[in-house]
């Protein structure tokens, strides 16, 4: 028993040891330049997608996530320690789904059987003495104790952010438009802004999240992420004009 009580109490400690939150990232890896600002600010939140969408018109940009099932005994100072190394300035996070489950496990004990000891001495017929002892055992018995266990899991959920360093050039989010969403905009060669950041050229120039990006300076306007992004540093610092699609 007390070798199975050892094991459970290193198997605790092992278990201890791992943090759930750095096992299961997956996620960029940012640039060595990458201000470090200290312990992230852990927000808890219910629906990631708006979160997330508000962060980003602050100029902050999500570079990974963690997502994992386990007990209940998960802290967040293991995930705030994790975000701190890979230079978060934020992360959302959620618990939920949590899930009880109720078994029984057996321990088998051995109960060791009794020895007797008696102690004997006399004299024999030709007067002469006698003594010693004489050991009674009893064998040893095999008993089971039932112990009840329950699980308590939940699944946990972390997304990493970071704030963006440089100023925004332009200051969008944008994607290609979808089949559905170039069939109202007349054409497949358009950008969808998702996303306006404050304070930005795009922000003081009236552009609207749902706007649609046709032109740029009068040529259609790429598509491909690296073009796109290549193209504004080219015209960094210059008045640019663009051709956006609005509510028809």
């Amino acid at each position: 028993m007390l070798r199975l009580i050892s094991a459970l109490v290193l198997a605790a400690l092992l278990v201890g040891c791992q943090n759930p939150w750095k096992d299961f990232y997956q996620g960029a890896q940012l640039p060595p330049d990458a201000p470090d600002n200290g312990l992230p600010d852990c927000r808890q939140v219910s629906d990631f997608d708006a979160s997330i969408k508000e962060y980003m018109r602050e100029n902050y940009f999500p570079f990974g996530q963690s997502v994992f099932n386990a007990g209940n005994n998960v802290g967040t100072g293991d995930m705030q320690d994790f975000g701190a190394t890979i230079k978060a300035d934020v992360i959302l996070y959620a618990v939920g789904n949590r899930t009880t489950t109720q078994s029984a496990m057996a321990l088998p004990q051995y109960n060791p059987g009794t020895q007797q000891t008696t102690y004997l001495s006399g004299y024999g017929s030709n007067g002469s003495s006698f003594y010693g002892t004489a050991n009674t055992y009893s064998p040893g018995t095999y008993s089971t104790t039932v112990v009840p266990v329950t699980i308590v899991r939940q699944d946990y959920y972390a997304v990493y952010l970071k704030k963006n360093w440089f100023k925004p050039i332009l200051g969008v989010h944008r994607t290609p438009v979808t089949a559905e969403q170039a069939k109202v905009v007349g054409t497949n060669n358009a950008l969808l802004i998702n996303v306006v950041m404050r304070r930005s050229p795009a922000f003081y120039a009236d552009l609207y999240e749902g706007d649609c990006i046709l032109e740029f300076n009068g040529q259609r306007v790429p598509l491909d992420e690296e073009e796109f992004s290549a193209l504004l540093d080219k015209n960094r610092g210059k008045e640019i004009e663009l051709l956006i699609y609005r509510s028809g």
